[in-house]
C-alpha cells in the first residue's frame, strides 16, 4: 500500500526541485511582481518537456540519469539565474503578510485534501479507497515507465492485434516516474505526490498570475478560496429536487470545477496551468525577444499538449493562435517580420517536440477507425425540450445563463464581471494584458459548448477543455474581490460572499468524500492483496504479462475497474478491463466487446477450449492469477491444463506460470 511518509518525501522533493528550476525561469519570462509564484508550475512543465524526448530517443530513463537531470537542471538554474531573482526572492518574503500565508497554508491544505483521494484509508482491518482512485489506475503507467523507460509499452493490454506501444498524453504519468526512481517511492506514491504537486503548482501560479495582472495582496488568497468552491447543485437540488434541477441545468458529469477536476485528473489541471502561463508569456515574448523566452514558451506548450491531448490539441490552437495574429496586428509595422518570426519559431518548436505523442494518438484513432471528436453541442435542457428546433437554440443559450452560472458559479460571475470592470479602465492599459486572457476563455468555452470526443461513454474533451476557463476566471474573480475589498463596495462584496457560500455545501462533499473514501464490501480482502501481488513479482518478469479476473474487487470503487491490479501489481495486464483497456487500446468496440466476453468466459469458469490457448498465442499472458473470489476458484480452469503450471499458491489464490 502507499504509504504517507514516502508520499510527503516525494512531495517535497518535487516542490523543491521544480521551484528551483523555475526561479531561475520565470523572472526573465515575465519580468514583474508576482513571478516567483510561477516558479513551481514553470519549473515542473519546462522540466518534464525537455526530459521527455531526452529520455525517449537518446539515454534510457533510470535511477542514475533522472537523478543527473536533475542535478543538472537544478546546477544550471543556479548558475544562469537572472541576477535579479535573489533581490525579487527578497522582495516576496518582505512582501509576505497575513493573507499571503494564509494562502500559502490554505493551499497547502488544499491540495493535501485533493491528494487524499489517491491514498489508501486503514480502518477495521480492511483499506478502502476514495472514488478519484479510478481516473488514478493509470497508475500502472508509472510503474511501467518507472521499470522500463519511456516511450512506454501498453501496460494495459498485450493482445496481437493492437499496437505495443502506449498512445496516450502521459507527460504527467512520466514525471511521476522520474520523481519515483529519484526519491524510491511507488508509482502510487509518486502518483500521489505529484497530485499534491500539482494542486499547489497551480494554486501557486493562478495567484502569481493575478498578482502580475494588479491584484493585491488579498487575490492569492482569494485564488484558494475560489478554487476550493464547487458547484451549486446541492442547495439546488433541496430547494427544488433533482429532476426539475437536471431538465434545466442538465445532468451533473465530470465536467466540473478546479477542485473536482484536481482530484480526478491533476494531469489535466496541470496542462490547463502550463496553458495559462504559455498565453500570458506570449506578450513579453513579442514584446523583448529572446532565445530563452521562445524555449520556455514552446516548452509551455508542448507541456500542455503532452499533459493533455484535449487542452493541448484542441484550446491551444484556439487560444494560442488568435492571440499570436492580435499580437501581430499591434506590432508597429517596422517590427512585424521579426514578430512573425519568433512566433513562427516557438510554434515550430512547440510542434517538433509534440510529435511524437501526436503521431501515436492520431494513429491510435485510425485504428479504431474513428475521428477524435465530433460538432456536439453540449446537452444543458431535458431531452424532451432538445427535440425541437426552438429547444436546440434554447440549449445553446442555456449553456452560457444556466450551466456555468451553476457549476462555476462564484468564479463565473464574478470572474465575467471583473473582467468587464477591467477592460472597460483602456486609459490604465490593463486591457493590453488582459485581453489574451479573454481569447483564452471563449476558446475553452466555446470548445466544451459545441465539440465532444467521440470514443467511449465518457466526453472527455467537454469535461477537460473547460479547465483552462476556470483557471482563468479564478483569477480574474480573485481580483474582483480584491477590488471590491479596497474599494469599500460592501453589498457587492456581500452579494459575491453568499455566491461563494452557496457553493459550501458541495464543496464540503468532495473534499469529505475525497478523505473517508468510498465504502466497500471488499476493504478486508484488499488489505491482503499486497501479498499476492508481492508474489505474483516472483514468478513474472518486469517485461512479462500477468493475467487475473478484470472484475476482481470490482466494489471498491463506484464503477468496475481492475484497481488492484492497477495499484499494486508492478506488472504489466494482458487484459485490465474494459475501463482500461477501452481507452488505451486501438482496438474497435467490436473487437474490444470480443476481448472482454473471452475474458468473463473464462475467470466465471465457463472457459471455452479454446479460450485457454488465447491467453497464451494472443493475449501474450506468461502468468496468470486465480482468486478464492473468482467465480472459476472451484473449478479451475487451469488447474487441468497443459498450458499452464502452478508455481505459487495460498489459502486465497493460485499462480500459475506458463508451461513452455
Amino acid at each position: 500500500m502507499a504509504s504517507l511518509p514516502w508520499v510527503v518525501v516525494a512531495s517535497f522533493a518535487a516542490f523543491i526541485l521544480y521551484s528551483l528550476i523555475g526561479a531561475a525561469l520565470a523572472p526573465r519570462i515575465i519580468e514583474r511582481r508576482g513571478a516567483l509564484l510561477l516558479a513551481p508550475m514553470f519549473g515542473w512543465a519546462v522540466f518534464s518537456a525537455a526530459t521527455l524526448p531526452l529520455f525517449c530517443f537518446i539515454i534510457p530513463l533510470s535511477l542514475a540519469t533522472a537523478a543527473s537531470s536533475f542535478a543538472l537542471a537544478g546546477a544550471c538554474a543556479v548558475f544562469f539565474a537572472a541576477p535579479s531573482v535573489r533581490l525579487k526572492t527578497v522582495d516576496l518574503v518582505k512582501s509576505i503578510d497575513w493573507q499571503m500565508s494564509a494562502a500559502f497554508v490554505g493551499a497547502i491544505l488544499l491540495a493535501s485534501a485533493i491528494a487524499a483521494g489517491t491514498l489508501p484509508k486503514f480502518s477495521d482491518g480492511g483499506v478502502t479507497l476514495a472514488s478519484p482512485i479510478f481516473d488514478h489506475a493509470k497508475i500502472a503507467m508509472v510503474d511501467e515507465m518507472r521499470r522500463i523507460g519511456v516511450p512506454p509499452v501498453n501496460p494495459f493490454y498485450g493482445g496481437t492485434d493492437a499496437p505495443q506501444r502506449l498512445a496516450y498524453y502521459y507527460l504527467w504519468h512520466f514525471s511521476a516516474a522520474e520523481l519515483s526512481l529519484l526519491t524510491h517511492a511507488s508509482g502510487w506514491e509518486a502518483d500521489a505526490a505529484l497530485t499534491w504537486f500539482t494542486a499547489f503548482a497551480s494554486l501557486m501560479a493562478m495567484a502569481g498570475v493575478a498578482r502580475l495582472l494588479g491584484g493585491g495582496r488579498w487575490t492569492p488568497l482569494f485564488v484558494v478560496i475560489l478554487a476550493a468552491s464547487a458547484s451549486a447543485r446541492p442547495v439546488l437540488y433541496t430547494l427544488m429536487g433533482d429532476d426539475p434541477v437536471e431538465s434545466i441545468v442538465g445532468v451533473r458529469s465530470g465536467l466540473a470545477g478546479w477542485m473536482f477536476q484536481a482530484m480526478w485528473a491533476p494531469q489535466h489541471c496541470a496542462a490547463a496551468a502550463c496553458l495559462v502561463l504559455a498565453v500570458g508569456a506570449l506578450g513579453p515574448m513579442v514584446r523583448t525577444p529572446s532565445l530563452v523566452r521562445s524555449i520556455t514558451v514552446a516548452l509551455l506548450m508542448a507541456a500542455t499538449f503532452e499533459a493533455s491531448t484535449w487542452i493541448g490539441g484542441i484550446v491551444l490552437p484556439l487560444a494560442v493562435i488568435p492571440v499570436a495574429v492580435a499580437l501581430l496586428i499591434k506590432t508597429a509595422p517596422a517590427g512585424r517580420m521579426r514578430t512573425f518570426a519568433v512566433l513562427a519559431a516557438t510554434g515550430v518548436l512547440a510542434m517538433l517536440l509534440i510529435a511524437p505523442l501526436f503521431y501515436d494518438q492520431i494513429q491510435a484513432a485510425m485504428s479504431r477507425g474513428t475521428t477524435l471528436i465530433t460538432f456536439r453541442p453540449y446537452e444543458v435542457l431535458s431531452s424532451s425540450v432538445l427535440v425541437s428546433q426552438s429547444g436546440r437554440v434554447a440549449n445553446l443559450v442555456a449553456y452560457w445563463l444556466l450551466f456555468l452560472p451553476v457549476e462555476f458559479l462564484a468564479s463565473y460571475v464574478v470572474g465575467v464581471l471583473t473582467l468587464i470592470f477591467l477592460l472597460r479602465r483602456r486609459a490604465s492599459g490593463a486591457s493590453d494584458e488582459i485581453w489574451p486572457y479573454c481569447i483564452l476563455i471563449l476558446a475553452s468555452l466555446i470548445s466544451t459548448w459545441l465539440f465532444a470526443s467521440t470514443y467511449g461513454d465518457n466526453n472527455d474533451l467537454g469535461w477537460r477543455s473547460v479547465l483552462p476557463a476556470a483557471s482563468a476566471l479564478i483569477i480574474f474573480a480573485a481580483i474582483g474581490f480584491e477590488i471590491l475589498i479596497v474599494t469599500k463596495r460592501s453589498v457587492a462584496l456581500v452579494a459575491a460572499c453568499v455566491l461563494l457560500l452557496l457553493t459550501a455545501p458541495d464543496s464540503g462533499i468532495l473534499i469529505y468524500r475525497n478523505v473517508v473514501g468510498h465504502r466497500s464490501d471488499s476493504a478486508r480482502i484488499f488489505a491482503g492483496t499486497p501479498a499476492l501481488w508481492e508474489a505474483v513479482r516472483k514468478h513474472a518478469g518486469i517485461t512479462e504479462r500477468v493475467a487475473n479476473n478484470p472484475e476482481f474487487l470490482a466494489d471498491l470503487t463506484p464503477w468496475d475497474v481492475n484497481i488492484s491490479w492497477a495499484l499494486l501489481a508492478n506488472r504489466r495486464s494482458c487484459y485490465a478491463g474494459d475501463a482500461l483497456v477501452g481507452p488505451f487500446s486501438a482496438l474497435p468496440e467490436q473487437r474490444a466487446l470480443a476481448v472482454q466476453q473471452q475474458f468473463d468466459r473464462i475467470f466465471s469458469g465457463n472457459a471455452e477450449p479454446e479460450d485457454l490457448k488465447a491467453l497464451l498465442t494472443e493475449y501474450r499472458c506468461d502468468a496468470v492469477v486465480l482468486t478464492a473470489e473468482d467465480p472459476a476458484w472451484p473449478h479451475d480452469p487451469f488447474a487441468t491444463s497443459s498450458l499452464y503450471r502452478l508455481v505459487d499458491s495460498a489459502s486465497g489464490w493460485r499462480i500459475y506460470r506458463r508451461a513452455d
